[in-house]
């Protein structure tokens, strides 16, 4: 996620921001980092202001998608479509949903609209 956290820092005027994990891999036995929401707002990242799309790709265990997910939703001022994609062996849609409900909620910004998507 840090270089993650490096490439967005260096991409002020970013509109449009698509984060894909593959899906294809059984990512149970990858390293996972953690990445916390105060992680992602102690990067001062400058395109959140005009970010407008995002795709995030929720395939392999761990927070760091939804914790990106929650920054940008509650910072991202002019965010207006959230597309998650997610692995069925992985996470099943009814727990995506759920997950990204609660981000909603916690945030208090119910402008952003959503669109899930499942991933082989």
């Amino acid at each position: 996620m840090q270089f993650l956290a490096f490439l967005l820092g260096r991409s002020p005027h970013l509109k449009y921001l698509s984060v894909n994990q593959s899906c294809r891999n059984d990512c149970t036995n990858c390293p996972i980092s953690s990445v916390s929401n105060s992680y992602w707002r102690s990067q001062n990242l400058e395109f959140i202001h005009q970010l407008e799309c995002t795709e995030i790709s929720v395939c392999c265990p761990g927070e760091n998608a939804f914790e990106l997910m929650k920054y940008l939703i509650c910072n991202g001022r002019k965010l207006q479509l959230l597309v998650v994609g997610y692995s069925e062996r992985m996470w099943g849609r009814e727990r995506v949903v759920e997950r990204v409900r609660k981000i909603k909620e916690e945030s208090g910004f119910s402008r952003v609209g959503l669109c899930y998507c499942s991933r082989p």
